[in-house]
């Protein structure tokens, strides 16, 4: 089966805040207890604006289990560190206000997290924008689900994504549920998902995972004249800043490798393809960037921020402290403001404001939409192959020249 999810079609879904519930003290929860973060809407607000499709802010309940790495820790320096905001005192403000709670009891900024605390945050959800291009489906049987995913889209709600994922786009637009995911792709990666749809399912793929029977094949465009033959790398990698999911070469990291092998070159870039034998997050992009050929237009790891050398050879010019801060700085929601359209001051509404809640730092600024090249990457993922089976996609335009050319990919 073969067809495509069109574009989200406007909508328009009013914010309004649940009615507060009074809290009501109770025994701390097991930590297998499953709990469900839900959005408060009844149907995803989508719309589409300049090519983008995006979602109306919306009221959403994020419930968490504590982490080992919390225990003992303030809850406020715990969630700024983990979640992430770039307004100071933002967490702070929310659990004095009540809208961050453990184990449903109100607690103070400085309350430090216990093992099977459960901590509840309501917020006022402000989705980033994702580029309006359908979903292509591959293939849909009983047992699997294979799609050719769109830049910008993640898999996963995640951040400050949720209805802007592929997973809740495919279940509102299509009507599938419950899909287990058999290897994720980086939120700017476009090309092949494979989801697996029961248990017998996932039992059969988990295996071949297991026995490594599984090859992965991606493509992607470098700087430069990458080598002939293959070049492989084994570097282990770590997280250089886990709230913004962002990695980098550690000797205390976690193993990984990867094969490359040029496909062409035209002398300034090279289309390469990819073996990664591990699937770490980033794992790609970071090894590209540490052997000196980064994907060129990934505005990340291809960028001065990683010292004058782009993080080649892992040297990055500046002590790992403040490489943190200046990623931090470089990549910060402060450089989506609008500056052409001043952030409203404090206590000003907009008119027909009236439903964002008062409180809400993200209502009162106004932020530009990315622009296209901002929501795309040159790394595709082209192939998966298991012992009796495989599932590719298109070449994405970028690739064209390979079959231009007759170029075996």
């Amino acid at each position: 089966m073969a067809g495509t999810v069109d574009g989200a079609k406007s909508a328009s879904v009013e914010c309004h805040p649940p009615l507060p519930k009074k809290a009501k003290p109770s025994k701390r929860p097991a930590i297998r207890e499953k709990v469900q973060s839900e959005a408060i809407v009844d149907a995803p607000p989508y719309f589409t604006e300049n090519g983008l499709r995006k979602v109306r802010p919306y009221w959403f309940h994020y419930h968490v289990f504590a982490k080992q790495r919390w225990f003992g820790k303030p809850l406020a320096q715990v969630l700024e560190k983990e979640l992430y905001s770039s307004f100071p005192g933002f967490f702070a403000s929310a659990i004095k206000a009540g809208r961050v709670t453990v184990n449903n009891e109100l607690v103070c900024p400085e309350y430090e997290v216990q093992n099977g605390d459960l901590i509840r945050h309501m917020c006022h959800r402000h989705e980033l924008p994702v580029l309006d291009r359908g979903v292509t489906i591959i293939e849909n049987t009983d047992n699997l689900l294979v799609v050719d995913k769109p830049c910008s889209l993640p898999i996963h709600p995640c951040g400050r994504y949720h209805f802007n994922s592929l997973i809740q786009f495919l279940k509102y637009s299509f009507g599938f549920d419950n899909l287990k995911i058999l290897y994720r792709l980086d939120r700017l990666t476009s090309g092949l998902v494979v989801f697996l749809k029961n248990a017998e399912t996932e039992k059969r793929f988990r295996q071949q995972l297991v026995n490594s029977d599984i090859r992965k094949e991606y493509l992607c465009l470098v700087e430069g004249e990458f080598p002939d033959g293959e070049l492989t790398c084994d570097q282990p990698l770590d997280h250089l800043f886990r709230s913004m999911g962002l990695m980098r070469v550690s000797k205390e990291g976690k193993p990984c490798f990867s094969r490359f092998r040029k496909l062409h070159s035209d002398g300034k870039s090279s289309i390469v393809k990819c073996f990664p034998e591990t699937g770490r997050t980033h794992q790609i992009r970071v090894h590209l960037q540490f052997l000196g050929y980064p994907i060129v237009d990934d505005a990340i790891y291809n960028c001065d921020v990683f010292g004058p050398s782009k993080g080649k050879n892992g040297d990055y010019g500046k002590p790992i402290e403040e490489l943190e801060q200046d990623v931090r700085r470089r990549f910060s929601m402060d450089n989506w403001l609008d500056h052409g359209n001043p952030p409203l001051v404090q206590g000003e509404r907009k008119k027909g404001d009236e439903s964002e809640p008062a409180d809400c730092e993200l209502c009162r600024m106004k932020f530009r939409d990315p622009s296209i090249s901002e929501l795309q990457m040159s790394l595709h993922c082209l192939r998966y192959s298991g012992p009796d089976w495989t599932y590719e996609c298109s070449l994405p335009p970028w690739a064209s020249v390979l079959k231009e050319n007759k170029i075996e990919f």
